[in-house]
């Protein structure tokens, strides 16, 4: 039996055989599907397509903790607990008397005056904002207001031409 090849020396060569005819076989496939779809997005639809795993993946959002979170509600919970933590300043003075104080400083060191009358201050985020206290006169926060002929909101700005 010295020269003649044994039932499992048949079956690697065929094996090997086979891996490498797929190989080739796959990667005609691959460059015919590539000569069609250019577009990477619409490329790899088909390659998923093809390999039968085309399945959609279910989109999530991780967690502090490295939880994965599947549904709306979950990921809503952490969206809300992101911004909450961007927008809660803890360094800032809780009476707003930092910014009273800096703008107060640049009128005097300045000397000119605020127009009362064609200032509005626009309350922007989700954080309660204080009063401005300018050269002792209240001045209360608004949603709306102009500037240069554009309105501006909370929440944006609209163009002065329609």
């Amino acid at each position: 039996m010295g020269g003649t090849s044994t039932h499992r020396d048949i079956q690697v060569i065929l094996q090997d055989v086979l891996k490498a005819e797929n190989n080739d076989n796959w990667l005609k496939l691959i460059t015919n599907v590539y000569d069609i779809y250019k577009d990477p997005k619409i490329f790899w639809e088909k390659v998923k397509t093809i390999t039968g795993n085309n399945t959609p993946q279910p989109h999530y959002l991780i967690n502090n903790s490295n939880v994965r979170k599947y549904t709306n509600e979950d990921k809503e919970n952490i969206h809300r607990e992101y911004w909450i933590e961007v927008f809660n300043n803890d360094n800032e003075e809780e009476d707003g008397n930092e910014e009273n104080t800096e703008l107060n400083n640049y009128e005097n060191t300045w000397k000119i005056k605020t127009n009362l009358t064609k200032f509005t201050p626009i309350h922007l985020g989700a954080k309660k904002t204080t009063p401005l206290n300018i050269n002792e006169e209240i001045i209360e926060f608004k949603n709306n207001g102009k500037c240069l002929g554009h309105k501006m909101t909370s929440t944006g700005y609209y163009k002065h031409i329609e």
